[in-house]
């Protein structure tokens, strides 16, 4: 077997999985095994290409030079000046590099934007261990809205607290500012809640410990709850978002129905919100 043989198909073929995985990776698609196949495969990559170098050492130092005059060859000058290019543009984001990198997270969330279309709730169940009657808010979110935080309680007839329905324990925070793409790859911290946040929830709420422990969903989701409260009663979400809060109110009545619509003045937050008791 032939040493440079071996050595350039083997450069060849690492470079071949290395603009595969990156495609995927351009376009979005980051599950964890293509990363790791772009990580492996570049690592791979380099080491044959130090062999490659090694190898063809002669042949490379002549493409620097001129044998005859010695100076150095516009081929090496027109290659270095590329690059050069290409790193400073791709690195401070410059036309035209960065339209081409927006380009890739565009179609990445316009795929997501074709999935979210198809409204999936998650369920959450708070107060499993107390008692009173059975109650569910359901909050569908505005695709505008990113990172919620919300509270959701019950005050009597009165205006008089009852309890917390829906409390979170942490906030989400993005560590880059495109939110969107944060979400989608993963990179949120998670910190206890300020009660800063909910202004209304806080100026009422006399029992301010949570009872869900994680943060707000991401996307639409639905309460199972129980309420101690009896006959004429009001239920409140506050929605928090980008520094700007909402909120929304449903009085419910004994002969009222089943499902009562939670309204806001101002909201736009959320594009559906209901209670319904079982």
């Amino acid at each position: 077997m032939k040493k440079k043989n071996f050595v350039s198909l083997s450069v060849a073929l690492a470079f071949l999985s290395l603009g595969i995985s990156g495609l995927l990776l351009y376009i979005g698609k980051k599950p964890k095994p293509v990363e790791t196949i772009h990580v492996i495969f570049g690592l791979t990559f380099l080491g044959f290409a130090i062999f490659h170098i090694m190898n063809n050492w002669g042949s490379i130092t002549g493409y620097l030079r001129d044998a005859r005059t010695g100076k150095i060859k516009t081929e090496f000058t027109v290659s270095l000046v590329g690059c050069v290019v290409f790193l400073l543009g791709a690195g401070f984001m410059l036309p035209p590099f960065e339209p081409i990198s927006e380009a890739g997270k565009a179609l990445f969330r316009g795929e997501r934007g074709e999935r979210a279309r198809r409204i999936q709730f998650e369920i959450i169940s708070t107060n499993e261990d107390s008692g009173g009657a059975p109650i569910t808010i359901i909050l569908q979110k505005n695709r505008a809205v990113d990172l919620p935080v919300v509270a959701a309680w019950v005050e009597d007839s009165t205006h008089q607290f009852v309890e917390n329905i829906f409390v979170p324990a942490k906030v989400a925070t993005p560590e880059e500012e495109d939110i969107r793409e944060a979400i989608a790859e993963g990179e949120i911290e998670f910190n206890d809640l300020d009660p800063k946040l909910l202004p209304a929830w806080s100026a009422k709420a006399k029992s301010p410990a949570s009872n869900f422990a994680n943060a707000t969903p991401f996307e639409s989701f639905l309460v199972n709850s129980k309420t101690k409260a009896t006959g004429v009663y009001s239920v409140f979400v506050e929605v928090s978002n980008n520094g700007k809060t909402e909120l929304y109110e449903a009085l419910i009545q004994p002969n009222g129905g089943s499902a009562f619509k939670l309204k806001s003045s101002n909201g736009t937050f959320l594009d559906r919100a209901l209670v319904e008791l079982n």
